[in-house]
């Protein structure tokens, strides 16, 4: 049965009186595990409040320009929460009790899924040689959180070939997910080699087709791979040698009184 929680903000260390820079999210809106939900900005960073379960947003708390401290509610979460999630539910309880649950109260942060981060990014192949390289301007513009960035960065995705589906265009980790398969079910540009082109030589005469050995079978793409990987250049140069042939004519008799014969190579 689907509950409604609370969605807290978790530790931010000496910082307090944090400023909300972005909301990422619409009540109403369905949002996975992970998803950002607001954007808090201190004086040296950016960080992400991520849903910790799969779900849909009930209410929003807080709104752009609003001022947050560790511990408040930014929004409402109905969905199946995780085991790891009901410490923040007790959260509340246990900070109204002045003595036993005390230590409960540090167990909020641990409730949030910002350690689950990296699992999700090892659900992806990381293929970073499959991927056009970055345009850094264009991914300095992105419509995405920090955490998003890292995450789009460390599986070499150009943020801005990625189309947002958040609000505002804002680009998710799912749409960087997305853009990733399919880019490895297209093939993204650069990545692999062309396919060997289909010759019908029977129209040039009668074929035999004989089985290839071992060592044809290891050599031959790799053959294919440097024909169409090394550049292939030939180099014309030009140069006067008038005078060079002048000297040699003139050397080749008295030369040839020896029995040796002057080229313009010996």
């Amino acid at each position: 049965m689907p509950e409604v929680t609370q969605v807290r903000v978790p530790g931010l260390g000496e910082f307090t009186d944090v400023e909300v820079v972005e909301v990422a999210v619409a009540a109403g809106e369905e949002v996975a595990a992970n998803d950002p939900l607001i954007t808090l900005e201190t004086e040296k960073a950016a960080m992400d409040v991520p849903a910790p379960f799969d779900g849909r947003v009930v209410s929003l708390k807080v709104g752009v320009g609003d001022t947050v401290n560790e511990g408040d509610v930014i929004a409402e979460l109905e969905g199946e929460a995780p085991a790891s999630a009901e410490p923040d539910e007790s959260a509340p309880a246990s900070a109204d009790a002045p003595a036993g649950p005390a230590p409960a109260a540090p167990s909020a942060p641990q409730a949030t899924v910002a350690p689950s981060a990296p699992a999700a990014a090892q659900q992806l192949p990381s293929a970073p040689g499959t991927l056009p390289p970055i345009d850094e301007e264009g991914f300095s513009k992105a419509h995405a959180s920090p955490a998003v960035r890292k995450f789009a960065r460390e599986l070499g995705v150009n943020l801005a070939a990625v189309t947002g589906s958040g609000v505002k265009g804002r680009i998710r980790k799912a749409d960087v997910k997305a853009w990733v398969k399919l880019a490895l079910e297209r093939g993204a540009p650069g990545a692999g080699l062309p396919e060997v082109p289909e010759v019908d030589f029977s129209a040039h005469g009668e074929i035999e087709v004989v089985p290839l050995g071992r060592v044809q079978k290891i050599s031959g793409p790799r053959l294919w791979a440097s024909w169409v990987n090394i550049p292939h250049v030939t180099q014309h140069d030009e140069a006067d040698i008038t005078d060079v042939e002048a000297r040699r004519k003139a050397l080749k008799a008295e030369l040839a009184a020896d029995g040796v014969r002057l080229t313009l190579l010996a």
